[in-house]
């Protein structure tokens, strides 16, 4: 500030004569103009900002003030926290306090426990008669063992020298047995692989699976007043190799582009149905993985409106399904669908499609599919096949016969699949285990015979074997449940000590302080209860503070966001005034004197406090240089002047 004012006083002292007098001996007019000078007001801009520093430390302050009252509040919210965890024990114990209480209380009801004492009594009485009864049953299976022993001792003495005869009959007789046995497990390892499906390859099972939906599908046909269709093994090799060209594209080609139809021309068909499941087949594709596929198929047909007209279109007289599974369990399924020459009423005809004609010519019969579902096993189907989806069959205005060919083609099963004859397997073991049985028959007799001399001693043997092992089981069990019922005495016994004991004390045992202890333990649980509640209440308080001063630091943070983007800019102080120049004028003879006024501005700005500034210091030194230049320029013209007067 007082560099401020020293500067002004120092251009106020240099400027303080307004005009120059330089003598000439002749002058011309000189020039005059004004311009307009721009400029920051350096003092206002200052104290501006000096203002908003003020009211921003301030909001920072505030902020800060904030942050420490949501300390505070946490703090109070932590303290709340730890009083309320501290009631809650208190509570807890005093809760145990009273359940001791009422225990203790009860314990010495002397009703109660004179009940207890006869009860006991009671059962200790009839515990020492069933003890008394189990020792007799001891004492008598104990009789019984040692006259059966007895006995089977002498019996076993005869019987020692005749056991020698028995050996080779009895060893051929377990030989039998083993064959028995033998033929047993052969028929059980059958029906093992008749239940997974061991016995047909991969193959066999596409081909099974292939037939299965074929037979659906006539059976679908027929049950809605159609012909059933066809098949033929050019069919059927038609079908798996359009199968077996998606599951080879899709790796190359990719699921969507690969699922698609093929050329009607190049396999000659008439129709096509195509499926495709993402697996269809898991795991080791035993029996249980097909069974439920040809099912599944036939109703992923059936209910696609367009695969469904397909299965009941009257103009089709053959079919060959194929069936294809990649290394990843997908499925890949295909119907054609194949016709003879077709003539219609309206003079309208068909020709036969190709594989039909390589089918006749073939001289290999046509046969309807049947008898695959049985041997698989498959699903059966449980949505009415008279349901059509929709679909109304009708042979409309056809003339040929479509039926023909099915109603003169027997049954038949698909050549390429190994049919396994599990009847013959069966017969097979049958008569091994019919075989075996009568060796068994004859070795037994041949042991009889051998045992003509023991006739009489073998069944008492054996029978003494089992009086023994009879009579050492009823010992046995008679000491088990005599031992068991001695504990029951020991424990009706110890039981009944007890119940004296209790007794005794309940009787000498005051009950008023124990009524006092309860009540005082009610008392303090009740006043444990109400402190429990208000230290949750005092919780509840501390966290609403809490959220109230959390709402209070926003609230200043937004403050302190509006100041900052409050903060002032030089661009707001610019002030304007008008500085007027005298030229100097054209080189010329001039005489007289040649006066130049250069006028200092005295600029002020109002403060804000309705004092007078000391002035812009930029303002003053700009007027100051523009004042020196004006006076070099009259010198720089009239001294020349002077110089050509000497």
């Amino acid at each position: 500030m007082k560099r401020t004012r020293l500067t002004a006083a120092m251009l106020a002292a240099t400027m303080s004569i307004s005009t120059v007098h330089v003598a000439v001996p002749e002058a011309t007019a000189q020039t005059v103009q004004t311009r307009t000078v721009s400029e920051v007001d350096q003092d206002a801009y200052s104290k501006a900002v000096e203002e908003w520093q003020r009211d921003r430390d301030a909001a920072e302050a505030e902020l800060q003030e904030a942050h420490d009252a949501v300390a505070s509040a946490e703090q109070r919210v932590t303290d709340a926290g730890e009083a309320l965890g501290q009631a809650r024990g208190v509570v807890d114990k005093a809760r145990a306090a009273v359940a001791d209480a009422e225990a203790a209380l009860a314990a010495v009801d002397v009703d109660a426990r004179q009940q207890e004492v006869d009860d006991a009594a009671a059962e200790l009485q009839s515990a020492e008669d069933r003890l008394a009864a189990a020792q007799q049953r001891v004492d008598d299976a104990r009789t019984t063992r040692d006259n059966a022993q007895a006995e089977l001792d002498d019996l076993s003495e005869q019987l020692a020298t005749k056991r020698d005869e028995l050996e080779n009959a009895t060893n051929s007789l377990e030989e039998a047995n083993a064959d028995v046995a033998a033929a047993r497990a052969e028929r059980a390892r059958i029906e093992e692989r008749i239940r997974i499906g061991a016995d047909y390859s991969l193959e066999d099972w596409r081909h099974l699976t292939g037939q299965a939906v074929a037979e659906l599908i006539n059976e679908y046909r027929e049950a809605n007043g159609l012909h059933p269709l066809v098949t033929h093994e050019i069919y059927i090799e038609q079908a798996q190799a359009w199968s077996d060209q998606m599951a080879a594209d899709t790796p190359v080609m990719g699921r969507k582009d690969a699922f698609r139809h093929s050329d009607a021309d190049e396999y000659g068909r008439s129709g096509e149905n195509i499926a495709a499941r993402y697996p269809g087949i898991r795991g080791d594709r035993t029996r249980k993985h097909w069974v439920g596929l040809p099912v599944a198929l036939f109703e992923q047909w059936r209910n696609s409106p367009g695969h469904n007209r397909g299965m009941l279109d009257s103009t089709f007289e053959g079919m060959g399904l194929g069936i294809t599974v990649d290394d990843s369990g997908n499925v890949f399924a295909t119907t054609m669908f194949f016709n003879d020459d077709l003539d219609f009423e309206d003079g309208w005809y068909r020709d036969g499609d190709e594989s039909t004609r390589r089918a006749q010519a073939s001289g290999v019969p046509f046969y309807l599919p049947s008898g695959a579902r049985e041997v698989m096993q498959a699903d059966p189907i449980t949505d009415p096949l008279t349901d059509t989806k929709g679909v109304t069959p009708s042979y409309g205005d056809l003339v040929s016969d479509t039926g023909e060919l099915s109603r003169r083609t027997a049954d038949g099963f698909d050549p390429v699949i190994t049919q396994v004859d599990y009847d013959a397997q069966f017969r097979a073991v049958d008569n091994d285990e019919r075989y075996a049985q009568f060796w068994v028959s004859t070795f037994t007799r041949a042991v009889e015979h051998a045992q003509q001399g023991v006739d009489e001693l073998e069944p008492k043997v054996d029978l003494a074997h089992i009086d023994v092992n009879q009579a050492q089981d009823g010992l046995d069990r008679a000491t088990i449940s005599r031992d068991a019922t001695r504990d029951d005495r020991d424990a009706a016994a110890s039981a009944k000590n007890t119940a004296d004991e209790a007794l005794e004390v309940a009787l000498a045992t005051p009950k008023q302080p124990l009524i006092d202890d309860l009540a005082t333990a009610n008392d303090h649980l009740t006043a444990s209860e109400q402190a429990l509640a208000d230290d949750e209440s005092a919780l509840e308080d501390a966290r609403e503070g809490l959220a109230e001063a959390d709402r209070a630091v926003v609230d200043k943070q937004d403050a302190l966001e509006r100041i900052d983007a409050a903060k002032p800019a030089e661009d707001d102080f610019i002030v304007e005034r008008e500085v007027v120049e005298t030229l100097a004028p054209a080189p010329a003879r001039v005489s007289g004197v040649a006066t130049a006024s250069v006028p200092v501005a005295q600029d002020s700005v109002a403060a804000d406090d309705g004092t007078k500034s000391e002035g812009s210091s930029t303002g003053a030194v700009i007027g100051a240089i523009l004042a020196i230049l004006a006076v070099v320029g009259i010198a720089a013209v009239a001294v020349p002047k002077l110089m050509e007067q000497r």
